[in-house]
Parts: C-alpha cells; structure tokens; sequence
C-alpha cells in the first residue's frame, strides 16, 4: 500500500500523468467511475496504457523490458531518470543510464534529455515543426519551364521471389518499420503519411501517386525496369501503372541491370539472380521496351523515348548492343530512343557514341567528408556505417555544374539513409530537410534553364518511394507534404511564377475530406474530359459499359431494403451528371437504387452517352419543360417506396442514404428530409434553410465551418434544398408532387416543405447524409437573366400564398443556433461524465434514454460530455442523427464561457453525477437563473463508498473523511438543485430522513425490453455480468465461485458459471476451471442473456438500481441476487426474484430455479411483466412528464 502511495506521489508531482486523457482514452475506466491516476499505478502501466498523450508505455516497455520483472512503473522509471539526467555531470554513464534501473546509476549524460526528447517523438509519430499538411490549392503552374522526373521503385508488393527469399508476404516496408535511431537526431523509423502502407496491387495506390506528382510538379516517373537474361521481376506495377486509363501522368524505364542481391536486408554480397551480360542476353531486352516506346503517354526528349540504362559499367559489347537496340526500335516505325548512361560506380564518361548523355545518380561519387567521428551515438561503437553532411555533399554536387562538355543531366536526393536495409552499417546523408533539398533543385533548376534547350530542361530526382533509403518525395509522419510543395515552390518560381515559401492551407473552416473525396470521384473511371464534344463509337461503348458496371451493384434488388427512387433531371453538363451517378456507385449504399435521368432537351453528349445505359433509365424531353414539370414528369416512372430527387451537379458520400432511412424509421412522423451540402473546397453550403417573413430566406450556415456541432445535428428546417431531398412515395404522392405554380423551377421546394408540414408532418434536415453540390453550375448565379431570374418572380408568388403562415416568421436577421427556429421550443441541457455507450456499460443506457426521451418530449436537447466532448465519435455521430446537439467544448474552460454566453437560453438543466454533473451547479444558477436545474445522483456515491469501506475495511482509496466529504458534497448539490433524482424508493427514504428539505422523485432505470427469445429447454450454463473495474462486481465474483458455487457444481454436473464482461482482472485466472469459464467482453449481451438459463448477482455492497438484475429480466432471464442487489427494486422475492445474502441459500434457490422449469417460466414471466411496468421506456417517460410538468 505503500508502495503505491509513493508511486501516485511521485507520478502526481511530476505533472507527467493526464487524468482526463486517460479518462478518454480508457472508457472502460470512465465506466467503472474509479480513480484515473489509482488505476496506472495498479494496473494500468502493466496492461500498456498510456498516462498522458506524451508517454508510449508501450514502446518504453519495449525498450526497457526489465522493469516488468523488476516491477518498476515505466513512468517513474522515466520521471527518475530525468531528473538524474539534469543532476549529472559524468557524461560517461549514458549507456548505463539508458539501460539500467535510475535507483542503481547514479550519474547521467545530460544527453539524455535529447536522447529521450528524440526516441518518443519518433515513437509517436510527432509532426516536426516543418511539418506541411496536404494544401489541394498548391500546386504547380500550367507548363512548367523544368521537367521533372522522379525515379521510382516498383518493390512495394508481395511477389513469389520475395516470398521465396525473405517469407511469405514480405515487401520492403517490413525493413522500414524495423529502422531504429542510431545517433541523437537520428530521424528512423521512416514512417509514411497519407498514402499508408500501400500494396502497389491497389489500381488507387498508383493513382493517387500519379495524381500528387502531377500536383506538386513531377513530369514523369522513371520506373526501375528489372529484366535478368528475359525474366522480370517487379513488373506489375508498372504494368498496371501503363495500363491504368484513371493515370494520365507519362512514365518511362530505367534498366536496373545490376545483380539481384540481398541487399533489402544488408547482404549485398550474396547474389540471388546473376546479371549476365552479353550481346545475345542484352539485346533481347529492347523487345520488351518496344511495346511500351509505343505508349503515347511514355516520355520523350525531342520526340524520343528516355531510356536510362543504371550500370553500363557491367554491359559486353555496349557499342554492338545499343546499335541493335536503336536499329531495332527505328524498323518498328518508332524514333531512335534517347539513351541516357548513370554516373553510378566507376561509370562516369562513356564514348560519345555509345550513349546520348549521362545522368548523376547520388549518392554515387560522393566526394564529401565524412562525419561519423563528430556524432553522438547511441549504441556506443557499434554502427560501422558512414555518415556525411547533406548541406556539404550537395555543394559538391552543385561544384560540378558545367565540369563535362557531353550532354549531361542532373539529379537531385532529398535524403539518403538506407539504415532500413543495412542495420548500424547504413550510409547516411545527416540532417537533409526540405529547405536545403529546394535549394539545391533551385540552383541546379537554374544552370539547366540557363544551359539546356526548352526540349531538354529537365532534372532527376532520386526518388519518388525510397522508403528503405529515405529517398522519397511522398508524404511522411514527420514532414508531412513538405518536399513535394517545396518542389512545386521552386518550380513555379523558375517559371516566374513567385509562392510564399512557408505556403500552408490557412483554411480551418472547412471539412478537409470533402476536397479529397472530389477528386477521386472526378478521377474515377471513367473519367470524362471537360473538353470533349464528340466520342467516337468504340469510346461510348467503353465508358456505357464502364457506367453499367459501376451501377449494376446498387441497381440490384436486395433482400429486406427499401427501394429508393432517385431523380435526376439534367440539362446539358454531361460531365457533372457522370460523376454524380459515380458517386452514387461509390457510396453503395445498401437499398435497391432506381435511378431515373430525365433530360430536359439537353445539347450536349448527355443522350450520346446516357441513352442506352443499362442500369439507369433515361427519359429525354422532346421540348425543354423546366425543372419542375421534368421532375414531376420523372416521378411518374417511380416505383420506389422513397423517391429522392437530386441535381446532376451533385456528389454524394458514403452513408447518405442510409442516413436519410434511418431517419425515417426513427421518425415516424418525418414527411420530408433533406441533406447537409457542401461546397467542393469542404465548406458549408446549407443544413436546411429558414424563410423569413417577407419570404426571403438564408442557407443556414453558409460558409461557416460545417464541423461546428449546431450543424451537425437532426432539426427541423422550414425547407432543404431540392438539391438532395427525400420523401416516402406516399407522401410524395398525397402532396401531387411539385406544384406547376411555381414552373419552370425556383421556391417549388420550399412550398412543398410547407405543405408537407401543413398536412402534418415534420421536415428534418440530416447533417449525416452529406452532398457536395456545385451550386450555380447548371443553372447560374444571375437573378436577372435564365432559369434563375425566377427565383424573384416566384417569391411573390411562395409569399402570396403562405402570408398567413409567414405573418409568424421573424424577419430576415443572422440566426445563431439558439434563434434557428421560428416557434418556441422548451430546451434543456443535460451534463454527464462521458458521452453514453450504450454497448459498453449500464450507466450509458440511462443517460442515452434521457437524452432521447427529452427530445420525443419536444424538447430541443443540448448534451455536454465533461471527459470526451471532444471527440465525434460513432457514439456522438448517433445522438446527432437522432436530434441531441452535443457540444465540442475540448477544455472545461470553453463550457464556462458557453453557459456565461448561452445559459439564459435553457428552461432546464440536468447535471449528472455528483463529480461530473455537478462541478457546474454554481456556473448554472450563475449563467442560467431562470433555469430548473434537475440533480441526477445516478445513485447516491457517498451511500456505495460508505458500504465499499465497511465491507473491506483496508481499501486505501475509501477513507471515512473520504465519504463524510462526498456525502457532504452531494447533499449540497440537491439542496441546491431545484429537484433530485434517485434510482430506488430505499435510497429515496433513507435521504429524507437525512435531509427531509431536499425534493425528490424516484425514476427506474430506463430500458428497452428485447423480451425472452428461448425457452427453459433450449437454456445451458449460468452467468454473472458486469464490468470488472467496478470493485462490487469483483467483490461478488470472489465471493460466489470461493462461497457459492462449490455448494452447486456437483449438483448440476456439466453446468458451466460463466464470468462475462470487460476488463477482467489477472487473478480471475485462479477461477478458471472445468466449470468456470473467464468469458470476458462480448459484443452483444443478448447472445448470454438468450442462452444462458439463470444468472446471478452475489453483490455485498454498492448502491442504485443495478443494470445487470433489470437488463436480466427485460430478456426473461431470472435471476438470484443479494439484498443489495435487489435493494430499492420493489421486487418481490419468490415471484420475480430470488433473493438471499446465505450462501447455501443463494446456493439452493440457484439450483431450485436452474432444474425447475415451472418455476423458472413463472419466474421468467414474472420479470418480464415488473420490467415493463417499471423500467420501459414508456412508463418512464410518463414519469419525466410529471416532473416537467412540477417544476413548471
């Protein structure tokens, strides 16, 4: 106990542990309401949780294993280390620093603060301060002055050599992870950013490579071609990269005609495929080189194709092999090929004849000093390698410029470190950066516009993916896209286009995935050029087919889903319409899709290309009828039970139908749903738009940030845009579609929301099924001219008719969240510790069940998480889908200003847990006086931690001054409430005799009720259910298999106790047996409570409802429980219980229930019934009613 008082002090003053990180981190921990910092030193460091965001345990552990069977806690082992580190002054005991135990060194390296700094950053993947996010508006300028190409490995794939030589499965990024540091500074592992770790297998992997080179810069890829004597290998990726029809980015080879060694793993000496050159072997290669000359995309120099020949040091008869090479390539009609020798080895000046000019291929001929004697290493003397200065070695580079009077190219590295491949024997180019790599493209960018014809300007780069020799353009962990814009800067700048060097995207109100998505829709195949008006038959045929077979999916009728008819009137604009039917295919929701394209007389290639798609049908308009009466025209072919009518310049995203369903079906009373739109650039078109009471009206929330929580939720709108709306067909079909008044187009969707609500239903707007919509593409921006000067004309017709209804609209003003909504809705906050989860713990169910009864009450309903706010995860995602505003507040001090800027908008409060909930109540009543302020105790916690120390007496964490003091607390927090609510009438009589001026009312746990799916026959085994950080569920485990269940295993032989739940602790193990089994968490308890026949709750202590007894009895499970965990039910023993706190009692009445079936049905029916008329959603609900109705 000591022990770990010491620890917790130690830890708690060296400010390193986060109680709220960890609290968010571990949600099982914030379930289990035990304190955070008790918990680490405990367990927590053991099972290799994380004290802070800034500590791996994990990793640390790795690297000190020791401390485990030392039982050292790494924090403190950090902490003590640390200080010793500032205490030394004998810089000769880092190693042992490093290595041993603090309590055993007494003297360290002041190194070690660097050291440490380094390794942890590293391991964590920290940004370094050069880190550049992806920027989608940086990029190079239209015809650059510099060509650019980029060297490319094509390794990154599993292939049957590979396997054969290095096991199954492996490609290089296998030796990238394993890189470690070997001097202070020592940037390894090389780990890389937004491309992952890619298979070159995945078509998208390569185009989104060819996409980012085009971006920033790159001109082309040179692939390394590896050809041995007529086998290849590697040869798929460049395959597919050549045949893929998404990549327009040229390519061209670069015979990598070295041996094949072990050098992925170090051994280069050991060869695996021989290079054999001579004339016969070397000339047959230009018959595999031919085919891709041929490709109009491969790149040329003066109109003939580049090839790069890597060491033709090692070639026979290199004069009589390359005049076959140019002979043959001239009789298959193609130009003489550009043949250009690397400077690698002893290569450097080949006979003029023989090639048409060299290229530099650093790190070859390096010409610097080495620097290895100047470092600080890590490892003592172990690393063997050479290490050189990057600034140095690029000056001895650029010293060459203009050195040869041959055609000569140059090329750049933007590193070099291939200690991935060479453990402690790699050769490195130390402290490269993107600033230094720009400057030396820069001046070598210069001299080759100064020396070259416009036909030759063009620079190497070596490489685009050296991941093993940390040669690379791609995005990274530490640096993110920083080399690839500090490529396009120098490129635009020496085509006299000037950037701002330290470019990033300043941009913060914007949803940064929506650019990208757009993009890879637009890039999807098939891809339809802006520019084309005419196709030639075969290329229809290919792109129809190519459609039909993206459509086909969602065309299909699928089993037990809704039928959606989606309606997409166009008029011209085939581009836009294409990849509005992509995004569709990429979504793929899971509905059967009847898509209808109704074109309005269109001029362009849309009936060329439409017309005969299989998976759509096409409608063509004779005659223009506008968008009104094509769109009602379209809906008279629909046969879906929803129809939705969507712009052809729209994208939808993954989700967006079954959002908009799921709203429905939540939402019985929904006539009308609309979408969340975008802007391309990820900016906020709309979530619903309000009419003001001259008619007028606003997108609300344009071109504000759309990640802001006020838009992220389920409302209710006066409109959507017709852009993306939805109605049931019966509905659609009552309203008699569009109405004609307002043809051609403009406000026929605002009067439909209109008479959609005036028939009563409701109009939602869904943040989560998220459009982008290319506002003003098809019909423009200009009220005065085209389709769009009926906006005005047909306002005074929309104000003419629902002037009545308008009369109580506000006038035209800029809305915030709390002023969205013309009429008067009762709004309430609600503050608890985390966001529910309902799938992890009972306390979730509650909460969650408060937060949806309050909004089918009619309230509009504003939650607050105090641990996890800022987090949007699934279980956030879901509450706004149904309607629950949950804020975003990451630091406590964002919910004060809040409630100071907000709180005279709330009529109630409710404030959960007295050390959540109820830290607030003075902010509440100060920023939020009219508000009634509802105190839920959830139970009382100075009643569970008084039993907690009364039954183990030597819990160092519970104290009596520690219950005194909650107990304090938690009645100061009811008197000061306007109302409390308790969980159990035992609790509610034992407080008024306590406090008798404190009002309360009792509500019962809230529940769905699943009902019983199985009989007493089809039953087995016994269960207990509960998570394990929660010491009374722990308690009773120890309890029933040590005192209760040896009384009954030999009873029921072949019975099974089941311990189910999470968080189970190690010395569970001792009860692991023939008939105990250690279940631990299970995704869905209905998979126990269904087939389980009896279930147990041995509790000793602890207060509330209990979750585990009503959740039993909501599936018709019966259940033999303690005192205490029947306390305050109202149950009644013999009838809907079984009860005794005896062991050979609890023992008999275990038995009795599991071999009767009688009993057990009656007791089965029985629990049923009370759940129902206590626990289930409506009863509760009625029971809120009341005490909203009480406190007015």
């Amino acid at each position: 106990m000591f022990r770990h008082f010491k620890t917790k002090k130690i830890i708690k003053d060296s400010g390193l542990f986060d109680s709220n990180y960890y609290l968010l981190k571990y949600p099982d921990i914030r379930a289990a309401d035990i304190d955070p910092l008790t918990h680490f030193v405990k367990f927590g460091w053991r099972e290799k949780r994380n004290p802070s965001a800034d500590f791996n345990t994990k990793v640390y552990l790795e690297r000190f294993p020791e401390l485990l069977s030392l039982n050292i806690n790494p924090l403190v082992h950090f902490i003590q280390a640390q200080r010793l580190a500032f205490e030394s002054r004998d810089p000769s005991q880092t190693a042992q620093l490093l290595t041993s135990h603090p309590s055993k060194t007494e003297v360290a390296d002041t190194r070690f603060e660097t050291v440490y700094r380094d390794l942890f950053e590293v391991a964590k993947g920290t940004p370094s301060d050069d880190f550049v996010p992806y920027d989608p508006d940086y990029r190079v300028v239209d015809n650059p002055a510099l060509d650019l190409i980029a060297f490319y490995l094509p390794q990154f794939h599993p292939f049957p050599e590979n396997d054969l030589w290095w096991g199954k499965g492996f490609t290089e990024w296998r030796n990238v992870t394993k890189a470690l540091p070997q001097f202070v500074g020592h940037y390894q592992p090389r780990l890389p950013g937004d491309l992952g770790f890619y298979d070159l297998r995945v078509p998208e992997v390569q185009e989104e490579q060819a996409r980012l080179a085009q971006q920033f810069g790159i001109k082309a890829f040179c692939f390394h071609y590896y050809w041995f004597s007529g086998k290849r290998l590697m040869e798929k990726p460049l395959e597919s990269f050549v045949n893929n029809p998404n990549i327009s980015l040229p390519f061209c080879v670069c015979w990598a005609n070295d041996n094949w060694t072990r050098r992925w793993d170090g051994s280069a000496n050991e060869i695996l495929i021989a290079q054999e050159h001579n004339f016969e072997l070397d000339k047959k290669i230009i018959h595999d080189l031919v085919p891709l000359f041929e490709n109009p995309r491969y790149y040329r120099i003066e109109g003939r194709p580049l090839l790069v020949v890597y060491n033709a040091g090692i070639m026979d008869d290199i004069k009589e092999t390359i005049a076959y090479w140019r002979d043959y390539t001239i009789k298959q009609g193609l130009p003489n090929p550009y043949i250009i020798a690397a400077q690698t080895f002893s290569f450097l000046e080949p006979e003029s004849e023989t090639f048409d000019a060299t290229v530099e291929f650093p790190p070859h001929h390096i010409g610097a000093q080495e620097i290895s004697d100047k470092v600080s290493f890590l490892q003592g003397n172990e690393f063997t390698g050479q290490i050189f200065d990057y600034a140095q070695f690029s000056e001895v580079q650029l010293s060459k410029l203009g050195h040869t009077t041959r055609e000569h190219y140059h090329t750049i590295v933007p590193g070099w470190d291939n200690e991935a491949r060479r453990p402690g024997k790699g050769f490195i180019l130390k402290d490269s950066s993107p600033e230094l790599y720009g400057e030396w493209l820069k001046r070598v960018g210069e001299y080759t516009l100064a020396t070259k014809t416009p036909e030759k300007r063009l620079v190497f780069i070596n490489a685009w993916n050296e991941w093993a020799e940390a040669t690379y353009l791609e995005p990274d962990l530490r640096y993110g896209y920083a080399y690839l814009q500090k490529t396009a800067e120098i490129v635009n700048e020496l085509s006299g286009v000037k950037t701002d060097q330290k470019r990033v995207s300043t941009r913060t109100d914007i949803d940064e995935t929506i650019p990208g998505y757009v993009r890879s829709v637009r890039f999807r195949w098939p891809f339809i050029s802006e520019t084309e008006t005419t196709y030639e038959s075969k290329a229809v045929e290919r792109i129809q087919t190519d459609l039909d077979d993206l459509l086909e999916k969602v065309n299909q009728e699928k089993e037990n889903a809704e039928k959606i008819s989606i309606i997409i009137p166009v008029y011209n604009h085939v581009l836009e319409t294409i990849n509005c039917l992509k995004s569709i295919a990429i979504a793929d929701d899971p509905y059967q899709h009847e898509i209808i394209v109704i074109d309005d007389g269109s001029s362009d290639l849309t009936q060329t290309l439409l017309s005969d798609l299989k998976n759509i049908t096409y409608i063509r308009n004779e005659e223009n009828l506008g968008f009104l009466l094509s769109c009602n025209k379209a809906a008279e072919n629909a046969s879906g039970d929803f129809i939705c009518f969507l712009n052809n310049d729209t994208m939808v995203l993954e989700g967006w139908l079954t959002r908009i369903i799921q709203t429905f079906k939540q939402n019985p009373n929904a006539g009308l749903v609309g979408s969340k739109l975008y802007y391309p650039d990820g900016s906020l078109q709309e979530v619903g738009g309000l009419i003001w009471n001259d008619a007028s009206g606003i997108n609300y929330g344009r071109e504000d940030d759309p990640r802001k929580p006020e838009y992220g939720y389920l409302r209710e709108p006066d409109y959507c845009s017709g852009a993306a709306i939805f109605l049931p067909m019966t509905i659609w079909k009552e309203m008699n579609g569009f109405d004609p008044l307002f043809t051609p187009a403009y406000y026929e969707d605002t009067d439909l929301a209109f008479r959609v609500r005036q028939a009563g239903y409701k109009v939602f707007v869904q943040p989560l099924s998220k459009v982008v919509h290319l506002e003003g593409v098809t019909s423009g921006t200009d009220l005065s001219s085209g389709a769009k000067r009926y906006q005005v004309v047909n306002k005074e017709k929309f104000l003419d008719r629902w002037k009545n209804v308008l009369a109580n609209h506000a006038a035209p003003h800029h809305p915030d969240w709390t002023s969205n909504t013309h009429g008067k809705k009762k709004r309430i906050l609600l503050v608890d510790v985390c966001t529910p989860k309902p799938d992890v713990d009972s306390g979730s169910i509650d909460t969650y069940n408060y937060l949806l009864s309050f909004r089918r009450m009619g309230f509009e309903v504003v939650f607050y998480s105090v641990v996890d706010s800022q987090l949007v995860d699934r279980y956030v995602t879901d509450l706004q889908s149904q309607g629950i505003h949950c804020l975003n507040l990451p630091e406590k001090e964002q919910f004060w200003k809040f409630l100071e800027k907000y709180g005279k908008a709330f009529d109630h409060v409710m404030l959960f847990r007295v050390h959540a909930g109820g830290q607030f109540m003075d902010a509440v009543k100060t920023f939020a006086p009219d508000a009634k302020v509802i105190f839920n105790t959830v139970d009382l916690h100075f009643l569970r931690e008084k039993r907690q120390a009364e039954i183990s007496p030597d819990q160092e964490s519970i104290t009596k001054n520690d219950v005194s003091e909650t107990e304090q607390l938690e009645a100061g927090l009811m008197k000061t409430a306007d109302l409390s609510i308790l969980v159990s009438e035992f609790e509610r009589e034992l407080l008024s005799k306590l406090y008798p001026e404190i009002e309360t009312r009792v509500m019962p746990l809230p529940r769905e009720i699943p009902g019983r799916k199985n009989g007493f026959t089809a039953r087995k085994d016994i269960a207990f259910v509960g998570g394990y950080l929660h010491k009374p569920n722990v308690d009773a485990i120890d309890y029933f298999v040590k005192d209760v269940w040896p009384l009954i295993e030999n009873k029921l032989p072949g019975v099974k106790f089941k311990i189910v739940g999470s968080n189970m602790p190690e010395d569970f193990s001792q009860y692991a047996s023939k008939s105990v089994e250690l279940v631990g968490f299970v995704d869905d308890l209905g998979d126990v409570f269904d087939n389980v026949r009896l279930s147990v709750a041995p509790l000793r202590f602890g207060a509330g409802i209990k979750g585990k007894v009503v959740s039993s009895l909501s599936y018709g499970l019966p259940c033999v429980a303690s005192s205490i965990a029947a306390e305050g039910m109202n149950l009644t023993d013999g009838m809907n219980i079984l009860q005794s706190d005896d062991p050979q009692k609890f023992a008999d009445l275990v038995y009795a229930a599991y071999t009767d079936e009688a009993k057990w049905t009656k007791l089965s029916d029985a629990g049923l019934d009370f759940v129902h008329e206590r626990h289930a959603i409506e009863s509760f609900e009625e029971r809120l009613r009341e005490i909203v109705t009480f406190l007015g």
